[in-house]
């Protein structure tokens, strides 16, 4: 008896009618699902077939976002007469190799709570069932979302994975989900096709605010080669493309650049005078918009492009999903009857003081968590109320005496899935942990929410879902770390995470070109994804370059906050929170030039005429307007009309610098003090470039680091 698993899609493709006859006798257990579905995943390699002697016995669908580090299983099927052989086991285990293999974090599975035969299954896999959510008024049932904890998760091994994943240069560290739909997608659901209803979905929920749906403007183009201008009925495609947000137009050199590319993976080489050589040059033109413009994914029916999904991710870090598996993955995890835009709605945000248990008891009744169950005996944190209702509340502790722990918990309503709240909240435990000088931090979450559990990852975070919570833990450093305390921070970053800097720390541009050395296989580890998982960390080797920018005094007052809870920011039509990392605008060429990882010190003009504090730069380009409002929205967009002052005239572009690792100088350093360092002269009328050692001088005297 031979036992083997078929993953290939040329195999897999002659199982795929078994499949979905098989899977439509089971649709109790495993839901209903078009046979083009199954098609859908087989292109895309996530649909598996385990066979017993050349003949068909089970199968595994699942969907995989990278970007998330998680796969969710869709159907696991073994055949009533091959059951009790491990067949079941063998599919997940392959599942778990793959996973680890793939840099992935976590599996999860939506498992009806009456099916306790697959229940079992589950928890004897080691699923923990994690959240119970309602299946709907259709199926009218219990889901329990189960996930597995692969052996990929903790802080260093998702350093080691991330040398294949590095930080894209084209965009800040935290990014919106912005995706972008195939013409076949909206034509599946104007002319009602198969499988429209997860089409309808995603559209509502975009039209919601609760996903960011775009399409390019080669998608406008498709639609108008096809419509009649003659014709007296109405166009309803090119009527709705034109009704949809359209993503930035590429500049004709990047489109030289990557159209080539793309075209080489998806097609090999396009030949020029077939006549589908128009159809696939338009496919490459959409994936090298969405890729121009940052976007996480594509969601497209087209099987070559689904067949080049693991190529363009591992390459150009883009996502792409059939419509079937972007709602299964993205859409089906939240519950689809709450709706919330980050746009237009009253956020209130209060502090909770220590104790305050009249203010939290009723919270935290309404989120379903015992008060007994938060082991926090004073509490510290925020109550964010958005509209009408729907809260989510931050506590977190005073670290522990002898080990400096911090421990936090963020609790939200089901389907709370707002990026400019979130931020705001994880920015103010970091500035607590900063405060109490904490150096381990843990935060539970109760939900399993892939838009914080994605942000903590970026962060460093590792996680590990357990019966009531998701446990994200990280090491945490605070300080100004240069080669004098570079010794003291490898004994404390090995005394928290069990692993090993090697070697003294280097040049910044051996750094740059190499990396930190870490563990017992010596692996190289890129320098900014080191440093951006150790925040608020900045770490000055030497050759580091400082850049001194000039703001004016009411952007510097944003930056300190003056101990206010909610600042005072002009951002268009967004509430102001406090953000992780921020965005400043500025004229084009006027001063030295900033590069991502270089060093930052704001200079605040007269009347305060001091650098106010320091921080890191994590994108600096020019764009258009039309870019940033598009790219840059969770860092802070300034009006058009802001905008439009610091724009060069012949371009109209502005030059953008996003930074993160903000830190507040304890006093002032004046001009005076700078001028002792030889700084100044030109009372920093443009931005000026300057050395890491002066940076760390300049530091001292803000009294955040002993010189």
């Amino acid at each position: 008896m031979t036992v083997s698993i078929l993953k290939n899609p040329s195999e897999v493709s002659r199982y795929v009618k078994t499949v979905f006859t098989e899977a439509d006798k089971h649709s109790k257990e495993l839901g209903f699902f078009a046979e083009a579905v199954y098609t859908n995943f087989c292109d895309k390699g996530t649909l598996w077939v385990l066979i017993e002697d050349g003949k068909y016995v089970g199968h595994l669908m699942f969907s995989v976002t990278f970007s998330k580090n998680k796969i969710a299983v869709n159907q696991a099927f073994i055949l009533n007469t091959s059951r009790k052989k491990g067949y079941g086991k063998i599919l997940i285990d392959e599942l778990k190799k793959w996973g680890e293999k793939h840099n992935i974090t976590h599996i999860k599975a939506r498992v009806a709570d009456d099916l306790k035969t697959a229940n079992k299954f589950y928890n004897n896999l080691g699923f923990k069932a994690i959240q119970q959510v309602d299946g709907g008024a259709a199926l009218k049932r219990k889901i329990n979302i189960r996930s597995l904890t692969l052996n990929t998760p903790s802080l260093l091994s998702l350093m080691e994975n991330s040398d294949n994943a590095p930080f894209s240069t084209s965009a800040p560290v935290n990014t919106e989900c912005k995706y972008v739909l195939d013409l076949n997608v909206i034509i599946d659901f104007l002319e009602q096709r198969a499988n429209k209803e997860h089409v309808e979905i995603i559209l509502k929920r975009a039209m919601q605010g609760d996903l960011k749906v775009f399409i390019t403007a080669e998608a406008k183009a498709e639609a108008l080669r096809s419509s009649q201008p003659a014709s007296t009925k109405p166009d309803y495609l090119l009527n709705l493309v034109k009704a949809l947000p359209e993503l930035p137009v590429t500049p004709d050199k990047e489109i030289k650049t990557l159209s080539p590319e793309i075209e080489k993976i998806i097609f090999g080489t396009i030949d020029k005078d077939a006549k589908s050589a128009t159809n696939k040059s338009s496919d490459v033109m959409h994936i090298v918009h969405s890729i121009h413009n940052g976007c996480t994914g594509f969601v497209t029916r087209d099987d070559k492009i689904l067949k080049s999904a693991t190529a363009l991710y591992d390459n150009y870090r883009l996502e792409v999903f059939s419509p079937d598996e972007f709602f299964l993955n993205e859409v089906d995890s939240a519950n689809n009857n709450i709706a919330l835009n980050a746009e237009g709605i009253t956020f209130t945000i209060d502090a909770i003081s220590d104790a305050d248990e009249k203010k939290l008891k009723p919270i935290l009744k309404n989120l379903g968590i015992a008060h007994d169950k938060i082991s926090i005996a004073q509490y510290r944190g925020l109550l964010v109320t958005v509209g009408n209702g729907n809260p989510a509340v931050a506590i977190w502790s005073k670290p522990h005496k002898k080990r400096g722990h911090i421990s936090a918990y963020i609790l939200y309503a089901e389907g709370f899935n707002n990026t400019s709240v979130f931020d705001h909240i994880l920015e103010s435990i970091f500035r607590s942990v900063r405060n109490e000088g904490a150096s381990l931090l843990a935060i539970y979450t109760k939900n399993t929410d892939e838009i914080i559990t994605n942000t903590l990852n970026k962060r460093g975070f590792s996680s590990e879902p357990s019966d009531d919570c998701t446990k994200h833990t990280r090491f945490i450093s605070d300080k100004i770390i240069s080669s004098k305390e570079w010794d003291g921070f490898c004994k404390d970053f090995k005394k928290f995470t069990k692993r090993e800097i090697n070697g003294t720390l280097q040049p910044y541009d051996k750094l740059q070109m190499n990396g930190i050395i870490i563990g017992s296989k010596s692996v190289y580890h890129d320098f900014f994804d080191f440093e951006t998982r150790l925040s608020p960390a900045l770490i000055i080797p030497k050759g580091r370059k400082a850049v001194i920018i000039p703001i004016k005094p009411s952007f510097a007052d944003e930056l300190i906050e003056n101990n206010k809870i909610q600042l005072q920011l002009g951002f268009e039509k967004q509430p102001a929170f406090l953000k992780m990392e921020k965005a400043y605008f500025k004229k084009p060429g006027a001063g030295c030039k900033i590069k991502k990882g270089d060093l930052i010190l704001f200079y605040a003009s007269s009347p305060v005429s001091a650098i106010v504090g320091a921080a890191r730069t994590t994108f600096s380009d020019d764009q258009t307007i039309e870019e940033i409002k598009f790219k840059f929205k969770q860092q802070g967009v300034l009006e058009d009309a802001q905008l439009q002052e610091v724009s060069n005239l012949k371009t109209g572009k502005v030059h953008t610098i996003t930074f993160d690792n903000f830190i507040p100088f304890c006093k002032n350093v004046s001009l005076k003090e700078l001028k002792g360092l030889d700084l100044g002269n030109n009372n920093f009328q443009t931005t000026t470039e300057t050395t890491g050692d002066v940076f760390l001088k300049v530091c001292a005297l803000g009294g955040v680091h002993g010189e």
